[in-house]
């Protein structure tokens, strides 16, 4: 995975991911890409959203990270 290009979106009261799941997740997987000389290549987006889905945030957001790797 490290150190291909990943955005990890995940809302504050998804109810199928906890965000302490999400949270630890995003921890062990910065320290790997900070480990690999490759930080900007990846990216934690936590809302404070409810329910679990893609909203406008999370599509602006995954529409931007994919024009950045994919058109650079």
């Amino acid at each position: 995975l490290v150190p291909r290009p990943l955005l990890m979106v995940n809302r504050s009261a998804d109810p199928l991911i906890p965000v302490a799941c999400a949270d630890e997740t995003a921890r062990v997987l910065r320290a790997a890409y900070d480990a690999a000389d490759a930080a900007e290549r990846f990216e934690y987006l936590r809302l404070s959203e409810e329910g679990h889905g893609m909203g406008r945030e999370e599509t602006a957001a995954a529409y931007d990270w994919l024009r950045r790797w994919l058109l650079e």
